[in-house]
């Protein structure tokens, strides 16, 4: 499911910095706000198993606003970028692969 979030805004949005095709970019925003929903239905049920319960709420809150400091971060790099839509989205789709390589990172270095 995280690697279907992750590849899916991937690919539109790089159809979308490709050919700036209109359904592309239909693709791109849907795909974006469906990856978003998976994103956060799936850290709900990750916190409660994994440690005592006085802490699972600090620990979904901190991740609740790594979220939304994404989305702010999001809309200032959408503010600070010329408007041509392929630069955009293809700004767009290196940060799902970015995400990838943090993420592979982070297992890794857990398991150590």
């Amino acid at each position: 499911l995280t690697v279907l979030a992750l590849a899916a805004p991937l690919v539109a949005c790089l159809g979308a910095a490709v050919t700036g095709a209109g359904t592309w970019v239909v693709a791109a925003a849907g795909m974006t706000g469906i990856s978003a929903s998976l994103s956060n239905f799936a850290l709900a049920p990750a916190g409660p198993g994994h440690g005592p319960s006085r802490s699972i709420g600090t620990a979904f809150a901190r991740a609740e606003t790594g979220l939304q400091l994404a989305w702010v971060l999001g809309g200032a790099v959408a503010v600070a970028i010329p408007t041509r839509s392929g630069l955009g989205f293809g700004i767009a789709a290196a940060l799902p692969a970015l995400g990838v390589l943090l993420a592979r990172q982070l297992a890794l270095r857990s398991t150590r």
